[in-house]
C-alpha cells in the first residue's frame, strides 16, 4: 500500500468513527452552524492594482510610467464572515478561483481567529458533503455542497476540510498542515491519477 493510499484509508477509518456531529445543511449563505457560528459572505466589485504591470510597462515603454487606470481592474471581492460569541474571522477571495487540477480540492480561502476558523473551499464535482473536522477527528461543521464555493467555520485552529462522496469514502482532504504525499508536504489530496510533481508549492 502506498503512503497516499494508506493517508486517504486512515481519514476514511476515522471519519467513518466519528460519523455523529452537526446534521447536513446546504451550504448557501447566510446560514448559522450547528455550533451557533454564524456565516455571511459580502460580494463587492473593487478596482485593484495588476499584480506586475507597473514593473512590466515601464520596462516595456522605456522608462514611461503606465497611464492612470492603465495597472487596475475591477475585480470581484468576496468576504466569507464568520462570527460566534466575541470573535469574528474572515476570508477574502479576490477574484475567480479555479480548481487546480493536480488537487481533488482546492481551498480559496483560510481565515483563523483566536479560537475559530473559516475555511472556504472549492470542492471536487461528485463531493456529496464538505465537512471540517478538528484535530481530535469531532465533525465542526458539514454541508451539502452547491455549485461553487462552499464556506465552514468551526471553534477550532487545527482543522481539515474533507469531501465525502455517496459512499460515505474521503475524496480529498485540505490541511491547514498540508498533506503528506510520498514524503511531500501538499496543500490537498492530489487528484485521482495525478502523479506526484518533482517539485511542488504547496
Amino acid at each position: 500500500m502506498t503512503r497516499r493510499s494508506a493517508t486517504i484509508a486512515l481519514m476514511f477509518v476515522v471519519v467513518s468513527a466519528c460519523g455523529s456531529g452537526p446534521g447536513l445543511a446546504g451550504s448557501e449563505l447566510p446560514r448559522t452552524t450547528a455550533t451557533g457560528i454564524h456565516l455571511s459572505v459580502e460580494v463587492s466589485e473593487e478596482l485593484l492594482p495588476l499584480m506586475g504591470c507597473h514593473t512590466s510597462w515601464y520596462m516595456s515603454h522605456d522608462g514611461e510610467q503606465p497611464p492612470p487606470g492603465a495597472c487596475e481592474k475591477m475585480t470581484t471581492v468576496r468576504r466569507f464572515v464568520a462570527s460566534g460569541g466575541s470573535d469574528e474571522v474572515e476570508a477574502r477571495i479576490v477574484g475567480e478561483p479555479s480548481l487546480d487540477t493536480i488537487y481533488g480540492m482546492v481551498v480559496a480561502g483560510w481565515g483563523d481567529g483566536q479560537d475559530m476558523t473559516v475555511a472556504v473551499v472549492l470542492p471536487p464535482p461528485d463531493a456529496t458533503e464538505i465537512r471540517m473536522m478538528d484535530s481530535s477527528g469531532s465533525v465542526l461543521d458539514r454541508v451539502v455542497p452547491g455549485r461553487g464555493l462552499v464556506a465552514l467555520s468551526g471553534m477550532a485552529s487545527d482543522v481539515v476540510v474533507e469531501a465525502v462522496d455517496g459512499m460515505g469514502a474521503v475524496i480529498a482532504a485540505c490541511s491547514r498542515r498540508g498533506v503528506i504525499i510520498d514524503d511531500v508536504v501538499y496543500a490537498c489530496t492530489l487528484a485521482p491519477g495525478i502523479t506526484p510533481p518533482i517539485t511542488t508549492i504547496p
